[in-house]
């Protein structure tokens, strides 16, 4: 442990504040009033999964974190950009190309002038 570490444990240790002692009270009447969360019994059911009584189980109605629409929605925004993307690829070596030629043209159109002056 190095002595900034030490020294910033021993300050956390003398500037601690301990909570209010009715804060447990007010904490247990507020999670009595959730109706997700709902206290393992004491007497050790089916439900209680050998975990102690101190501990909650809270119950979810779903483990998805993102909609299915939302994933089909970012899939088919992905393909679409990808599409776009080989278009404007394919468009870019186009123009290039044209202007290579254009150039090419210009070039034969002045020597074409040169030659009947």
């Amino acid at each position: 442990m190095s002595d900034f570490e030490y020294h910033l444990e021993l300050f956390s240790i003398e500037q601690e504040v301990p909570p209010p002692p009715d804060i447990k009270g007010k904490i247990e009447a507020s999670l009595r009033e959730m109706g997700a969360v709902r206290r393992v019994s004491r007497s050790g059911g089916a439900h209680n999964k050998g975990l102690p009584p101190e501990y909650l189980s809270i119950e979810t109605s779903s483990s998805k974190v993102v909609h299915k629409n939302w994933k089909t929605l970012c899939i088919v925004f992905f393909i679409v950009a990808k599409i776009f993307l080989g278009f404007l690829i394919y468009y870019y070596i186009e123009y290039r190309l044209a202007q290579k030629q254009i150039q090419v043209l210009e070039e034969r159109l002045d020597k074409a002038e040169g030659n009947e002056r």
